[in-house]
């Protein structure tokens, strides 16, 4: 998946205006119901799917991935978060702080690229979202190499 993730300012809180490309590598097969993953560009330059160099995210003082906030990451689907029917994909940094889009639980059309809503996927963090970093992602193919 490729997108771009909200920038830390100089406050210590995060932007959700001001963003940097990301991308994120994940596992093959989900372990327990979650599907761990990397943002490759992370410590290194990686090449988008459509052939540009996402810059490494700590060459940068506006960093994002500080404290618990890191490149690993893992995607968890959890239904009825907040109230029934309100189904939810998370996006976990740690144990205990996960980024949520609004009631996004993909449906098998989505997961197979069949749904024109699905393509995008905007989160924010759970709770209060200018404490972490907001992050938007779209399903690419290709991409990936050193750059």
């Amino acid at each position: 998946m490729e997108g771009t993730i909200g920038v830390r300012t100089r406050q210590g809180d995060y932007a959700s205006d001001a963003t940097l490309p990301i991308r994120i590598a994940f596992a093959k097969s989900p372990v327990d119901g979650e599907l761990t993953g990397k943002i490759t560009n992370a410590t290194r330059a990686v090449r988008s799917a459509k052939g540009s160099c996402f810059a490494p995210l700590n060459r940068t003082k506006a960093n994002p991935l500080v404290g618990k906030f890191t490149a690993r990451i893992t995607l968890e689907r959890f239904s009825s978060m907040h109230a029934a029917f309100d189904d939810e994909l998370l996006l976990r940094w740690s144990s205990s702080v996960s980024n949520m889009g609004h009631a996004y639980y993909p449906s098998i059309a989505t997961l197979l690229g069949g749904d024109p809503l699905g393509r995008t996927w905007e989160t924010t963090l759970h709770g209060t979202p200018s404490a972490g970093p907001s992050v938007t992602l779209r399903l690419v193919s290709g991409g990936g190499g050193t750059c």
